[in-house]
This record gives structure tokens, sequence and C-alpha cells, in this order.
């Protein structure tokens, strides 16, 4: 059974998505916020945080609407690679796993 197609895993997961996006916009603000303060106002300072804004709000958007189990599938495979490429360093220089 396949968890991840789960009514109450998929709420628990876009609720983690919805927190980490908003997470991410309230830091952007205050970093515009700062950015506005030094420069005594200049609005130039802020085009980063707004170019970086968008691309956040794109990039949430298209992770929103790809099911949860294919974006925990496309996470976990480079994880267990890097995770397998680095027991086999370990047992190449003989620590016992």
């Amino acid at each position: 059974m396949d968890f991840t197609k789960l009514e109450g895993f998929k709420v628990i997961y876009y609720l983690v998505l919805l927190i980490v996006f908003v997470a991410l916009m309230v830091f952007l603000l205050r970093s515009a916020k700062e950015s506005l303060r030094r420069t005594g106002g200049k609005w130039q300072s802020v085009i980063d945080e707004i170019v970086i804004g968008f691309i956040v709000l794109i990039a949430f958007t298209i992770i929103a609407q790809i099911e949860p189990s294919s974006i925990i599938s496309f996470l976990t495979k480079p994880l267990k690679w890097i995770w397998d490429l680095v027991l086999k360093a370990l047992r190449f220089v003989g620590v016992k796993i």
C-alpha cells in the first residue's frame, strides 16, 4: 500500500509545502525591507528579491501540481544513490557497517 496516495498524507504534504512557501516569502519580504532601509528607499535594491519571489512562486505552483508520490520518489532516488556511495566508500576504507 502506497501511503503517499492517501488523502491524509496529501493534506499534510500540502500543509508542509504551504508553510515552507510562506516562510520563504516572509524571509524575502524581510530581506527587501532591509535592502530598502540600507539604501535609503531606492527601489532598485529590491529588484533581486522580486525576481527571487517570482521564481519561488513559479516553483511552488509547479511542485503543488505534481503528485506527492512523484516528488518523494524524485527526491529519494538521488539520496539513496549518495547513501550507497558513502557506504561503499566506508567499506573500502575498512569501516564495518
